[in-house]
Order: C-alpha cells, then sequence, then structure tokens
C-alpha cells in the first residue's frame, strides 16, 4: 500500500470508496431496491433487487485488502466477508458450483473442503482492453487464478482445478485427511459471474472416517470458529432439508456464535430428497429456524448428476420446474439465482456499514 491510500497496481482508491458510497446513498430510497427497504427480509426474491450502480466495485476493493494481508502474513483488521458453513455431505460444494457457474471443487464422501478456499468471482467488462489482451493470449474467455501458487497460476480448463486444489492442500498438510489453516485464494475471471467473494469452509463432522485424525472434528469447529467469531462475517448457514429439518446441527453450532441469527443467512439444499409426502414450507418461510438474514431454499446437483454428465445449466433448469410444482407460492424466493444476487446484496451492505472503520484502519497503518 502506497501513503495515498492506493495499492501497487493503482486501481484501489478510496475516492472509489466514497464514489460508491455517494451513489448508495443517492439510490437507497428508489433504484438500488426497486422501491424495496434496505434491510433484508425473509421475502426477498431476485426480481426486486438492482445493483446500484458502481456499487459492486467495493467486493474487488475488498479482494484486494484479503490479497495483500494474505501476502503479509498478517490480517490486523478483520474484513467483511461471507463465511459458508455447514455439515459433510450438505451440499455446500454444490451450492458453490451453482452460485459461480463452474464444476471446480473436490467432491466426494469424505472431507472435501479441508483448508478455508476463498473464491473471489471477478466480472470483467468484455470490452476491458487488459480483459481482452489476456484472454486472446489464453485464448480463453474464462480463467482460474491461484495467486499462491508459483506453478499453474492461471488455469483455463476447470475440469483441473478440484485436482490442483488438493495437490496444494496436501502439500501444505503434508500428507491426506489433514485439516489446514491456511487460506487457499481461487479467483474466477469471467463475463458470466458477478462480483461476490465466499469462504468456503470444511465441513463440521460429528466423528472421524477412516484414515482421518482422531480429534478431525474439534480441528473444523477450530477453523470455523475463527472465521465465525468475526463480527464482520455473515455466515452461510448451509443446511441439508434431508437431515435433520426442525433443528440442524449447522444451526446449532452457529447459534454458540450468533445467538440472535443477526449475521446469518439459511440455505436449505436438497428440497428435492425429503421423504415423501413432506415439504419445507415451514422452514422456508421462517417458522422453525430463526435467523434474521433469511432462508433460502435451493436444489442441488448431486455427485452422481456430476458423474451422468448433467450440466450446471440443466441443474437450474430442473431448480426452477422443481420450485414451480412443489413450492408455487414461494418458488420466486427461493432457488440459486435468487441466493446469487441476495448474497452480493448482503456483502455490500456489510462493507458498506464497515467502511468507516476499514478507511480509518487503513490510515492509521500507514502513519
Amino acid at each position: 500500500m502506497q501513503n495515498d491510500g492506493t495499492f501497487e497496481n493503482g486501481q484501489l482508491e478510496w475516492s472509489d470508496v466514497k464514489h460508491s458510497k455517494k451513489s448508495a446513498k443517492k439510490s437507497a430510497k428508489k433504484s438500488a431496491m426497486g422501491g424495496v427497504e434496505t434491510g433484508v427480509h425473509s421475502n426477498f426474491h431476485v426480481g426486486s433487487y438492482k445493483p446500484v450502480f458502481g456499487l459492486d466495485r467495493l467486493i474487488p476493493i475488498i479482494n484486494q485488502l484479503q490479497n495483500v494481508f494474505n501476502t503479509t502474513g498478517t490480517c490486523p483488521i478483520q474484513l467483511p466477508q461471507i463465511i459458508v458453513v455447514g455439515e459433510q455431505s450438505s451440499g455446500k460444494s454444490s451450492v458453490l458450483e451453482n452460485i459461480c457457474g463452474f464444476s471446480c471443487f473436490p467432491r466426494g464422501t469424505k472431507t472435501c473442503t479441508r483448508c478455508p478456499i476463498v473464491l473471489q468471482m471477478i466480472k470483467k467488462n468484455r470490452d476491458d482492453e487488459q480483459y481482452r489482451s489476456l484472454s486472446a493470449k489464453l485464448k480463453a474467455t474464462e480463467w482460474v487464478e491461484f495467486p499462491q501458487l508459483t506453478d499453474e497460476k492461471i488455469v483455463t480448463d476447470f475440469n483441473r482445478v478440484s485436482h490442483i486444489i488438493n495437490n496444494e492442500v496436501n502439500r501444505r498438510a503434508a500428507g491426506e485427511n489433514v485439516i489446514v489453516k491456511e487460506q487457499l485464494i481461487l479467483r474466477i475471471i469471467s463475463p458470466n459471474v458477478i462480483n461476490l467473494t465466499l469462504v468456503d469452509l470444511p465441513g463440521l463432522v460429528s466423528a472421524p472416517a477412516e484414515g482421518q485424525p482422531e480429534d478431525i472434528e474439534q480441528q473444523i469447529i477450530d477453523v470455523v470458529e475463527r472465521y465465525a467469531k468475526n463480527p464482520n462475517s455473515v455466515i452461510l448457514a448451509v443446511c441439508a432439508a434431508s437431515n435433520e429439518i426442525q433443528n440442524p446441527k449447522t444451526i446449532k453450532f452457529v447459534k454458540t456464535i450468533d445467538p440472535k441469527g443477526e449475521r446469518t443467512i439459511c440455505v436449505l439444499t436438497k428440497l428435492d430428497l425429503m421423504d415423501y409426502g413432506t415439504d419445507a414450507t415451514d422452514v422456508l418461510t421462517g417458522q422453525i429456524i430463526k435467523v434474521k438474514l433469511g432462508i433460502v431454499g435451493v436444489v442441488n446437483r448431486s455427485y452422481d448428476d456430476t458423474v451422468r454428465g448433467v450440466s450446471i445449466a440443466d441443474s437450474m433448469e430442473n431448480e426452477a420446474k422443481f420450485l414451480i410444482d412443489n413450492y408455487p407460492t414461494i418458488a420466486s424466493h427461493n432457488g440459486i439465482p435468487n441466493l446469487k444476487v441476495r448474497l452480493q446484496r448482503l456483502l455490500l451492505e456489510h462493507i458498506m456499514k464497515t467502511l468507516p472503520m476499514l478507511q480509518t484502519r487503513l490510515t492509521n497503518m500507514q502513519m
């Protein structure tokens, strides 16, 4: 960071922040939410949200701060972020893949996420000269960047991404089935994503699987708690509708950290796998699980679906049909498209709330 508040690439300036704040204030009552008040409620749906012009530039700014602190090995500021918490096999990977639009996360029956993975989705304008130049060089319009790696920093074959993640985590852990505390940053560069950053955390377990250390449960809890206890973290709690729907383990865990649910949003996965004759209407309408940031139901693309070659686009169509057929009165409030814009809105609002503190802390660091 330089003395004028910019970073090395000269693109991060507090003038950008001030401009975005000014735009947000002007549009808050009318254009930002299309007439909907600014708080996020359980009745939010995708059609009610229109991003404030220029406001989503705040997310790349936070990404750059995150990258700088990761490079220095210190994090003197608790950055606003959305962390993804859920039990192993709750459908976390499927949700993340559907949000970003790519199959790029490790999958399997054991613990797949073995370190905090910072997923930075960066939307590029097709007319951006720098993007067009690199796109022509790579002969690709979309790619993944691993800024921490010395080899394969840029990958255009998305089928390789999960292997690279596993290899890097194994290298850091000096073996398999070990939880690593250090972050792995993964950037998806594409004109087809929204600006959004999520931190995927290892899935909660009840007991060690074969080959896992006896204290694996506590190892995972220690990592998750470190992120969840950050007061600037929004908690995305992923719960499977097919498991203990009345009192999910993930919600019980999250409430030990955020007892009033003030910074928790719940995603209810696997709606299509519930027992015959049951549904999740009471949960989706907030009558069972009490969280302030709302509940969104989704239909996952299963591991078997990926093996059979079901695309994410096909999965989205299947989800939309399922919601209309089974939850017609609340279908527009659920599903991955709704969740994507809802999460972006939550992150932007959270960043806006913490901007004064961030600016003060950064200014003090330069003195």
